[in-house]
This record gives C-alpha cells, sequence and structure tokens, in this order.
C-alpha cells in the first residue's frame, strides 16, 4: 500500500473527529442513540453492540406492543361500559323526573308525551319540571263552577215542595207527625216485600 502524505492541519481536524465520534460513541447517556444514527446512516455498518440488543429485546419488544394493543382494547372497552352506565344512570334519573312531574301535575300519557317533545323542542333535558310548567300553562283553562250549579241543581226538591199530590202528601204528613210517616213507610215497605 502506498503512503498517502496529509499536512499537519488535516491529520489534527481528522484526529480531532475521530476523538469527537469516540466520544460521542462512548458516552454513557447518548451513545446508544449515537450508535442507531449512525446505523440508520450507514445500514452496513458493523455495530455489534446494536446487533445484540436487538437480538435480546425484539421478543420482548413484540410482546410490549401485543400487550399494549391489548391495553388500549381495555381500556376502550372499560370506557364503552363507563359511558354506558353513566347514560343508564342518567335515564333512570330522567324517568324518575317524568314519573314525579306525571304524579305531580297529574298529566296523562298524551300530557307527559307534550311535556318530552317540549324538553325536546326548548332544549330543557335536563329540567322536566320547567317543561311540565310550560305545558301546563298553555292548556286550555278549565271553566270555574260555581257552588250552586255543582252542590244544587235547580231540579232538587230537598223539602218536597214540588211534585204529585201524593208526594205532596206525604211529605206534609213527615213534617206533621213523622211517627205516623214512619209507620206509613214501613206497612209500604213490607207490601212491597210480600208482593
Amino acid at each position: 500500500m502506498a503512503n498517502i502524505e496529509v499536512d499537519q492541519g488535516q491529520a489534527e481536524a481528522a484526529f480531532r473527529a475521530q476523538r469527537l465520534l469516540n466520544t460521542l460513541l462512548e458516552d454513557p447517556k447518548h451513545g446508544l442513540n449515537v450508535k442507531r444514527i449512525v446505523k440508520d446512516k450507514y445500514p452496513d455498518a458493523n455495530i455489534p453492540e446494536l446487533a445484540l440488543l436487538d437480538q435480546i429485546t425484539t421478543p420482548y419488544s413484540e410482546k410490549l406492543s401485543a400487550i399494549e394493543a391489548q391495553n388500549v382494547a381495555l381500556q376502550k372497552a372499560f370506557d364503552e361500559y363507563k359511558q354506558a352506565g353513566e347514560i343508564k344512570e342518567a335515564e333512570g334519573s330522567l324517568r324518575k323526573s317524568l314519573d314525579q312531574v306525571r304524579t305531580s301535575y297529574g298529566f296523562t300519557d298524551e300530557g307527559m308525551q307534550q311535556v318530552v317533545e317540549t324538553m325536546r323542542d326548548r332544549n330543557l333535558a335536563h329540567d322536566p319540571e320547567a317543561a311540565a310548567a310550560l305545558v301546563q300553562s298553555k292548556m286550555p283553562k278549565a271553566k270555574p263552577t260555581s257552588v250552586r250549579s255543582s252542590l244544587l241543581s235547580p231540579n232538587v226538591d230537598i223539602f218536597g215542595m214540588q211534585g204529585d199530590k201524593d208526594t205532596l202528601a206525604k211529605f206534609e204528613t213527615l213534617h206533621s207527625d213523622p211517627w205516623r210517616f214512619f209507620n206509613d213507610e214501613i206497612v209500604a215497605c213490607l207490601d212491597e216485600a210480600a208482593a
């Protein structure tokens, strides 16, 4: 082999470059990463530490990847389960609130349907009480009834002052001689039973 002549400056630069490379390759913190960078840049480079490390860690890396994939699947299943539980709990709470509204406002199925529609239309999903109050406020008001019209019909004859002559005579007997009226009524009832 022929000798190559190099001037002093080039030799010193080559020496410093070699020393820098050795320092980086042997660094306890960054040496392995530098070796990986060299291997990526020059795939044919022979770096025994990386070959040994790959031989040892490859089976574990594969197992770790499988465990990580399983962990992701389990986390997803847990999140879905948790979300389903929260939805079920929210539905139960809403049903309980709707049952309370039905009881307190006395709504029928049709009225409750209007409450649900109002909750949906007015974005009152968390306040069935407000939706029920709104539905009730829109319902037609019942006509007020007077005491006279609900208790005493104009056809009620509580004193026996109207009717045929027999009925009037009976009531007159009732007012003037209650014992005689009682005896007459008992006899009339017994005659009806005997007939």
